[in-house]
């Protein structure tokens, strides 16, 4: 059943990470509540807000945003589809639709793909209004029942699914100190699977299963410039059972296996350990040849739960050779949310220190079921930033800096 509802309210934030001269002038209009901090020269809309705890989203050709949302205790989740009618930027038309909570959506060809917990659905959109134009249908079920985000990334006719662990070592039951062997949850979880877009009714196997080892893999995107599919994994150090987690850049190709739960890449020795709920004591590397390395490890940010490779003509040269990661700061010492910058390399691959983009989200309080800050691109080049925490999304555009 679609749901529709009246105005979104609307609050213009124009925002500097450093302050111009008292003389300078304002590029960002003359609002500015510094709700969140960005680089000198881009300003943030906020274009939506009180939408519940959202997952992915997508933008359409036209400027339509798309995006999931999770069940809460009190309220059903599900799609909501949002769109600008009077061009002054706020997405005041909104349709609600789907009978049960989402965590990942992917768009293409005007075609919906969304994760529910144990489904992935597709529908047509309408060529005219908000919303879907058909009944969905059930491209993949059976799904491992968890409230872990199901991450979406389609290309051409393959639907890829980051499927995340809930363990931290496949420990067999909680308290556990020793891991399970063989890890029975990398069978359905741990990995990413792929489905084709054009058949119904498959599930997660060994067939369908295109990476293994990768213990969330929830923020993905396809690199256009290299032609791959890239993940943030997340795992924990292979020695410290209570240590505080890593992250890594993959680039993902069929039937690669990063490890997760036998052994960990570590950084600082350039090489992989196996963990200590499989015997390891800090310093072997015993069954832990065959896993391929990550591309790229992390500095910071607790929790990446999005990553887009722009691709668009908007921002300045820096920008369009860079990829923005997205962290919802769950845990640790490091716990902010945070949109971080990485440069990318003439072949198209993260090299180089990440840098801070946008700061200032609201302090997570644990009431969202998943906390997720998506990213997704507008038509024009302008970056969409979602927080689930409080339901806001917000349009990221360049004004020109002071060395325009």
């Amino acid at each position: 059943m679609t749901r529709t509802s009246g105005m979104i309210p609307i609050v213009l934030v124009c925002l500097a990470l450093s302050s111009a001269a008292g003389d300078e002038p304002d590029r960002c209009g003359e609002q500015d509540d510094s709700e969140l901090s960005l680089p000198d020269g881009f300003c943030a809309q906020e274009v939506a807000s009180g939408l519940g705890p959202l997952g992915q989203m997508a933008v359409t050709g036209e400027g339509d945003v798309y995006a999931a949302v999770q069940d809460t205790e009190d309220r059903h989740g599900g799609i909501v589809g949002l769109r600008d009618t009077t061009d002054d930027g706020v997405l005041d038309e909104q349709v609600t639709f789907g009978e049960r909570g989402a965590t990942g959506l992917a768009l293409q060809d005007d075609r919906l793909y969304v994760s529910e917990r144990q489904r992935i659905l597709s529908s047509p959109l309408h060529p005219t209004r908000l919303g879907p134009g058909d009944t969905p249908r059930v491209i993949a079920h059976d799904l491992a029942d968890s409230a872990r985000p199901r991450a979406l990334v389609v290309r051409e006719d393959v639907l890829y699914v980051g499927i995340a662990a809930d363990t931290r070592y496949c420990e067999a039951d909680e308290g556990d100190a020793a891991g399970q062997d063989p890890c029975q949850e990398r069978e359905r979880a741990g990995g990413i699977w792929r489905f084709a877009t054009r058949e119904t009714g498959q599930s997660p196997n060994r067939e369908t299963r295109f990476a293994a080892g990768i213990r969330d893999a929830t923020a993905m995107h396809w690199n256009a410039r290299d032609d791959y599919l890239y993940a943030v994994d997340t795992t924990p150090p292979a020695n410290d059972a209570d240590g505080a987690s890593a992250n890594a850049v993959l680039r993902v190709q069929a039937n690669s296996d990063f490890g997760w739960p036998y052994c960990i890449f570590s950084a600082a020795l350039d090489r992989y350990l196996q963990t200590i709920a499989y015997g390891g004591d800090g310093m072997s590397e015993q069954g832990c040849t065959p896993f391929q390395q990550p591309l790229h490890p992390l500095s910071g940010g607790t929790g990446p739960t999005a990553l887009l490779f722009y691709g668009g003509h908007q921002f300045p040269e820096t920008y369009r050779r860079a990829a923005f990661l997205a962290f919802n700061g769950s845990g640790g010492a490091d716990a902010e949310a945070r949109v971080d910058l990485v440069p990318l390399d003439e072949k198209g691959h993260p090299a180089g220190s990440q840098k801070r983009f946008a700061a200032g989200f609201a302090d997570g309080d644990g009431s969202s079921p998943q906390r997720m800050l998506s990213l997704a691109q507008g038509p024009d080049g302008s970056l969409f930033i979602s927080d689930g925490q409080n339901g806001t999304i917000w349009r990221v555009e360049y004004h020109g800096g002071n060395d325009d």
